[in-house]
């Protein structure tokens, strides 16, 4: 599912600023990056200090990106009244570490202008990652912390819910002490993404279009999908619509070269897209009395049709046990739509194999 492209070598994605908040950034990557979206960073602050990092009409973000040469997408629209909002650094490590590094220092700033004393680095990880960071014994961390002269926790897996899969890397220290453990940190992580990604590779023909980081969820840490501390548990179901506005913008947003340049709302363009999942993941899908198909329209805010299998049997080049989806809403409700059929898919094909059981 590809949308415009966008070149390399520095260009500005001029983004607009609206009452609504600053609703992308402004690019610095060129084509030659290797972080893209395949593994950007994600960091969180603190919503009262978007406002500093942006400045005035993104003359600060914009400075941090022309600098750093790295894309800053600075998620303010989502999660309105939340305590704190995402932002995805996107570019080449060295870049990332750079630009994440210019927006401490803006914040540091800020909290000395409001007299709120130190900052501390949160990064958003995959949940499956997290095992590599801490290490056996919790040897990993620790010798990045004593490498970096800082203090490191990792919120807690009792704590996720099944709609997020990230858990929150928190790196207290002076800003050069919190800048060079978020690049070990960055490193290790991506190394283990890429690890996971070449094992599991033959699983992306199982949903084309899904983003290879709701791949993850296939490991061993899909008995716990993850995603955050108490403060970000989601709240009740809503209708149809927006995500619940404690959730996270989408995990691992698309990469900068799939995102129109120079769309001022790019996520509120409803697509329609087509998958085909194996009838027998169905009943696992709908949920009893349609309940696990209803909680996943209303997070995901977006339609889903599931076709009748007589439908399905006039169409000779599918197979009798393939059952047509169609699924209508924002690249961000696509994403989550597909992320859980995939989920309940992998449940499913694990019990039919009596390596997990799991309620439906």
């Amino acid at each position: 599912m590809e949308r415009g492209g966008r070149s390399g070598g520095g260009r500005r994605n001029n983004r607009s600023l609206s009452a609504g908040g600053y609703s992308g950034g402004y690019s610095g990557v060129t084509s030659s990056s290797t972080r893209h979206a395949d593994f950007p960073l994600r960091i969180l602050v603190q919503s009262d200090m978007v406002g500093a990092i942006i400045g005035r009409q993104g003359s600060t973000i914009r400075n941090v990106t022309q600098q750093t040469r790295a894309r800053v997408d600075v998620h303010r629209k989502d999660n309105i009244g939340s305590l704190e909002k995402a932002i995805t650094i996107y570019g080449n490590p060295e870049n990332c570490t750079n630009a994440c590094k210019k927006i401490l220092e803006v914040m540091q700033q800020e909290a000395n202008n409001t007299n709120k004393g130190e900052i501390c680095l949160k990064i958003l990880a995959h949940n499956n990652l997290i095992g590599r960071i801490i290490g056996k014994a919790g040897n990993t961390i620790k010798k990045i912390m004593q490498d970096t002269d800082t203090k490191i926790t990792v919120s807690s897996i009792n704590d996720i819910n099944s709609f997020n899969v990230e858990r929150i890397i928190t790196v207290k220290g002076s800003i050069e002490n919190m800048s060079r453990a978020e690049a070990q940190i960055s490193a290790r992580l991506k190394q283990s993404y890429e690890n996971d990604m070449q094992v599991m590779s033959p699983q992306n023909m199982l949903f084309p279009g899904l983003h290879p980081m709701g791949m993850l969820s296939m490991g061993s840490g899909l008995a716990y999908p993850a995603g955050r501390p108490p403060s970000y548990q989601q709240a009740p179901l809503y209708p149809a619509g927006p995500a619940p506005p404690t959730s996270y913008p989408p995990i691992y947003t698309p990469a900068p070269s799939l995102v129109t340049p120079f769309s001022s709302s790019p996520s509120d363009v409803q697509e329609t897209t087509y998958l085909y999942i194996p009838n027998s993941t169905v009943g696992a899908i709908i949920g009893t009395k349609g309940s696990t198909i209803r909680n996943m329209i209303r997070f995901s805010g977006a339609s889903i049709k599931i076709a009748p299998l007589e439908e399905d049997r006039s169409n000779s080049s599918v197979q009798p046990t393939d059952r047509k989806v169609t699924i209508v809403g924002t690249a961000e409700s696509q994403w989550k739509v597909r992320q859980n059929f995939l989920y309940i898919y992998v449940f499913r094909k694990a019990d039919q194999s009596n390596l997990v059981k799991y309620p439906v």
